[in-house]
């Protein structure tokens, strides 16, 4: 199967599944639903095995009717084997899509909602990342910080440094 997600909503102390997700072009083997976050009244979906590893993150918004897809993501230099949509966080009006295994040891990618739709408004990678550093293997996003994991650290972003993350280490 091409994979789903699933949305539950919380209503008088009782979970109840409320909308079924899919992508509109996945297939089998797409991994759609390898990752999963959701922020007020948008969902986005990683499918980071979509076109041979590529990937793809599906962006979808709560109407009265339902969950309506969006948008369908990609980095603007994603390639066969990145692995985008490996991770995704979304925070508002901006989402992060991680893309693990992107050449130069990964990516993330932030993406900004416009009026004219989600466009991508940033391409980061680490300050000192190298080939399979994993770089994107994990993100996360709150407001105007993003925090991307990857090599066994944690590069800390603020919207005014959108290339080059500070290194955290524990």
């Amino acid at each position: 199967s091409a994979g789903r997600a699933y949305v539950f909503t919380k209503t008088a102390g009782v979970w109840e599944q409320t909308a079924e997700l899919k992508g509109s072009d996945t297939v089998a083997f797409d991994d759609f639903g390898g990752s999963v976050a959701i922020s007020g009244t948008t969902a986005i979906v990683g499918a980071y095995g979509h076109a041979k590893d590529a990937g793809r993150a599906y962006v979808f918004t709560k109407s009265t009717t339902g969950w309506d897809q969006v948008a369908e993501l990609e980095g603007f230099d994603t390639v066969a084997d990145d692995n985008f949509g490996f991770s995704v966080a979304v925070s508002g009006t901006t989402t992060i899509v991680g893309a693990d295994n992107h050449v130069g040891g990964g990516r993330a990618y932030v993406f900004t909602k416009t009026a004219a739709g989600w466009k991508q408004s940033a391409e980061l990678k680490g300050s000192d990342t190298v080939a399979k550093d994993q770089f994107g293997y994990s993100v996360a996003i709150s407001g105007t910080t993003a925090v991307v994991g990857g090599g066994g650290r944690a590069y800390v972003f603020r919207s005014e440094e959108r290339r080059v993350g500070k290194e955290c280490r524990s």
